[in-house]
């Protein structure tokens, strides 16, 4: 006789016949309209949002995420992906697209979904990881996807050299073309969901073909969009985190010649042609990886000098005998009036795997590996500072920094303590000029939360916040722990690079300029 099921894993699977079987009677290009009129009812265009939904209650009208009538963007997400991949009914246009209190049900059958899934793994599962994967799922979308910082850091860091180059030979556009449609297609797609493509954009200096070639890098056709879903999503992974089809395609064509554009969450646009242009250059090989990586390193560099350049950040340089020299770490920071060392900042471009974000090994994907032996070259700097080989001293309270493009091990202590104990064994294996007093405190910060921490630092808090995040190993932000305990109240400035900066980047910004209010003021 076979032991009885587990009650969580009945309740789990008796909620994903329930969510399937509802999805199963939704038309998708009806559906995706629904998604596009929820994203618009919570983000202030109410209007639009309501010739698609009706029996709308006042209280769902919120841009509040965390409001309770509230309908997440990442759960969004999660239906476009859900619906794209699950088979249809062949009575399929049974389930309304158009009344709310459709969507509001089917929100509800997904978080009971959620929490189903979470309780039948819980035992295997710490709250600590699990939070890190929620976090990873969230982060993106609490802060926004359309900003200048991030159109100017992604087309800084792909936009030029021979990422640019690469780019313009493959796909025959420039990069500054992904942005320029963009903001044309976010503005198209704010005030209706479904656009025509043969739209003339020769207003802002599209051409034709210039359009063709930039939809074919964001659009799939809706049947293919549902494979390549199936595919991507048939893992076994919990429903929240699997891969989504949207980030690599945020536009889905439909209709006669393809010619009709849905796209359910368009916020996605932006997220594709910034940090999503990773797809784009990432079949590029060693020596593309290696070009942006560096410009990530200068990206940094003069982040940090536009916004506190009483910092004086140094690139790295090599010291030691001839044939055993060595790269100090990427960026270098002297204390107030002197030349010995403060901050050493070790840079990573490594790109985060979904894995990564949320596979139950997360910590044994290669990038966590880099983060250790990124740990190790630091300690070993500190290590060569001591022992007089670097030519520059080291100050009692120095300390170090990984600094990297994607959200690594943001809210993730249990994989910050598993990094630091993997770098302890390899410094101690392969690097014996590393003494305990070496093995300084170790912050890492993302780029985006350097760039928020900056904008309300003074010098002498930023490098009491990175002392205390590093000393911590919290896996709390750095802008939280200086906004918290540092400097509560500190005035925020604004983005660092003047207009002239911005438009030699990305000349199309001035024209849109014109256009629209300015989205830094």
């Amino acid at each position: 006789m076979l032991p009885p099921r587990d009650m969580n894993l009945e309740e789990r699977d008796a909620y994903r016949r329930a969510f399937s079987q509802t999805l199963s009677l939704a038309d998708d290009r009806a559906f995706l309209t629904m998604l596009w009129a929820v994203d618009a009812l919570q983000n202030g265009r109410s209007e639009e949002a309501l010739r698609h939904l009706y029996a709308v209650p006042a209280e769902a009208i919120t841009d509040d995420f965390t409001d309770r009538n509230a309908v997440r963007g990442w759960e969004l997400e999660t239906l476009a992906n859900e619906v794209l991949s699950n088979p249809k009914n062949p009575h399929y246009r049974l389930f309304d697209t158009q009344r709310w209190e459709s969507i509001a049900n089917l929100i509800n059958v997904l978080r009971r979904l959620e929490n189903a899934e979470y309780g039948a793994r819980r035992g295997n599962v710490p709250i600590l990881r699990e939070m890190y994967r929620i976090g990873n799922r969230q982060f993106e979308w609490q802060r926004g996807f359309f900003d200048i910082p991030q159109f100017y850091r992604y087309t800084f860091i792909y936009g030029q050299g021979d990422s640019a180059e690469y780019f313009r030979a493959t796909y025959g556009i420039d990069i500054a073309d992904m942005g320029l449609m963009s903001f044309a297609l976010l503005a198209a797609f704010s005030d209706q969901p479904i656009y025509d493509r043969r739209g003339d954009l020769g207003l802002i200096g599209i051409a034709p073909d210039v359009r063709e070639r930039v939809l074919a890098r964001l659009t799939a056709p809706v049947a293919d969009m549902r494979a390549l879903a199936t595919q991507v999503r048939a893992n076994g992974a919990d429903t929240a985190y699997r891969p989504s089809v949207l980030r690599r395609y945020p536009l889905i064509s439909a209709g006669h010649g393809r010619r009709m554009l849905h796209a359910p969450l368009p916020q996605l646009i932006a997220a594709r042609v910034t940090s999503g242009l990773f797809y784009d250059v990432v079949d590029g090989g060693g020596p593309l990886r290696a070009d942006y990586g560096h410009r990530f390193e200068r990206y940094a560099e003069l982040y940090l000098n536009s916004a506190l350049p009483e910092l004086r950040i140094l690139p790295e340089w090599r010291y030691g005998p001839r044939g055993r020299s060595r790269d100090t770490p990427d960026l270098l920071s002297p204390a107030d009036g002197g030349e010995a060392i403060q901050l050493a900042i070790e840079c990573k471009a490594t790109r985060m795997t979904i894995a990564a974000r949320f596979g139950d090994a997360a910590a044994e994907e290669p990038g966590y590996e880099d983060m250790a032996r990124a740990v190790v070259q630091l300690w070993r700097f500190f290590a060569h500072c001591r022992l007089g080989i670097t030519g520059r001293a080291v100050t009692d309270d120095a300390v170090g920094m990984v600094l990297t493009l994607d959200d690594w091990l943001v809210m993730g202590l249990p994989l910050r303590e598993d990094v630091m104990a993997r770098a302890e064994t390899l410094s101690r294996e392969g690097a014996p000029d590393i003494e305990d007093q070496d093995r300084r405190p170790i912050a890492f910060v993302s780029m985006d939360d350097l760039e928020r921490t900056l904008a309300a630092a003074t010098p002498t808090s930023f490098r009491e916040a990175v002392r205390a995040a590093g000393a911590e190993q919290s896996g709390w932000l750095l802008s939280e722990v200086h906004r918290t305990r540092i400097e509560p109240g500190a005035p925020q400035r604004g983005f660092p690079f003047d207009d002239e900066a911005v438009a030699k980047l990305m000349p199309w910004w001035d024209l849109i300029g014109k256009m629209v209010d300015d989205p830094r003021e």
